[in-house]
């Protein structure tokens, strides 16, 4: 850990300030969660279900190589220092290089299932994904530095801004009636590339003004920082694979207006899950002021009230918003808004019990295990049907959820317990 730099102090306290800027912040990556859902009928109208089952797949894969890319960098900025003036101390050639090796590794078998079963534009936008490999170590260091000195315009612009250029583009493009399956794709694409170059501004202005001998390199912090990011890797990658393998293990196994179903039907689970984003760091407080059963019974309430209102609200209306081509997506909306309430309870435990120095590794690998086991299961034997594809995600999310309630009422913790 180095000592910190006046340049460094100097950026920290820029970064502070009252509630007001909390709250925008909050508004700002909130509205930036809530477009996505506002352009996902105007795609899948014009996309239709095949087409719309095409991007899906896509959208997954781009995320799981941008998982693979960036493994678990961001902690390991956090662990070794690396945040502030000491970014600059790195040459960014080795982690580029490993960040290209690993995102290789992923895209061979997703341009494989690409070139098997959908068309060559997915095929050739995934393995052009390659590129962006470096771009994925640059944003999460950037981001990371930027939480590190709580520099609030740069979390919300690096939070927000794919989503923000996404929705600008796909609604211009649809008002112009210029909007197509590869129109979406390269918009997803411009979208890191612009990112990318953001945060590439913000590291050569904080650079400028920085002295020079605190930028010398330092092959220790490097090397460390990659044996960092293997240790953490896990922790940050469990999430986002849950949230992802599915769509990409039903695009081997099914057809495309079978994902095209189950990508729309999916947004009942998004839903839920945003919102246990929101209130997690509300009921880690509850624990010491209720208890664990209360406060356990009252998140699972919240958790009955979003799935049942989400499930319903996806039912009546996915018929009228998405048009009738999308029936079979009302039908399975409830079944996985039921497993975002079961993922909901499981992110409010999560971070309750990582107050308490009680690691999620355990209850996250059952619930990837699960659902890669299901899914191929459910997939081979009943893929033709919406519906049946969806116990996937609930019997992965169920049982991770049993596991994590052994964890949350076992004795050993803090003495905050």
């Amino acid at each position: 850990m180095t000592v910190r730099s006046e340049a460094s102090r100097r950026t920290i306290r820029r970064g502070r300030g009252g509630l007001g800027r909390d709250s925008l912040l909050v508004l700002v990556v909130g509205v930036s969660a809530v477009l996505p859902f506002l352009l996902a009928p105007l795609r899948a109208q014009i996309l239709g279900p095949s087409g719309r089952g095409e991007f899906a797949y896509f959208q997954s894969s781009l995320t799981t190589i941008g998982v693979a890319a960036a493994l678990g960098v961001r902690y390991a900025c956090y662990q070794v220092g690396f945040v502030g003036d000491s970014r600059f101390s790195m040459s960014y050639i080795r982690m580029g290089l490993v960040s290209v090796l690993a995102a290789t590794i992923v895209i061979l078998p997703l341009s494989w299932v690409a070139a098997t079963s959908f068309s060559p534009l997915i095929f050739w936008s995934i393995v052009g994904t390659v590129l962006l490999a470096p771009s994925f170590v640059m944003n999460q260091i950037e981001f990371a530095n930027a939480n590190h000195g709580q520099l609030r315009a740069r979390i919300g612009i690096a939070a927000s801004m794919p989503a923000v250029l996404e929705f600008a583009v796909t609604l211009g493009a649809f008002l112009f009636q210029r909007f197509s399956l590869a129109v979406a794709i390269f918009t997803a694409i411009g979208a890191q590339a612009a990112r990318l170059v953001t945060a590439w501004q913000w590291h050569l202005n904080d650079r400028s003004k920085v002295r020079r001998r605190d930028r010398r390199r330092r092959p220790d912090t490097e090397s460390a920082l990659l044996k960092a990011s293997f240790r953490n890797g896990p922790a940050s990658v469990i999430p986002l694979l849950s949230g992802n393998l599915d769509v990409i293990i039903f695009g081997m196994l099914t057809s495309t207006d079978v994902l095209g179903h189950y990508a729309v039907a999916k947004l009942g689970f998004s839903a839920v899950l945003i919102a246990a984003t929101v209130l997690e760091g509300r009921v880690i407080g509850l624990v010491a002021k209720r208890g664990r059963g209360k406060t356990l019974m009252i998140i699972l309430g919240i958790a009955s009230l979003l799935t049942v209102l989400c499930g319903a609200a996806g039912w009546y209306l996915t018929p009228i918003v998405f048009g009738t081509d999308f029936s079979a997506s009302a039908l399975a909306f409830p079944l996985l808004a039921a497993a975002g309430g079961l993922a909901f309870t499981f992110v409010c435990l999560s971070a309750i019990n990582a107050q308490r120095r009680k690691a999620s590794l355990w209850p996250g690998l059952s619930i990837l295990t699960v659902l890669i086991l299901g899914c191929f299961v459910l997939g081979t034997f009943l893929g033709s049907s919406v519906i049946a594809i969806s116990f996937g995600l609930i019997a992965a999310q169920g049982v991770g959820l049993a596991i994590i309630l052994i964890q949350y009422f076992s004795t050993n913790g803090t003495a905050n317990d």
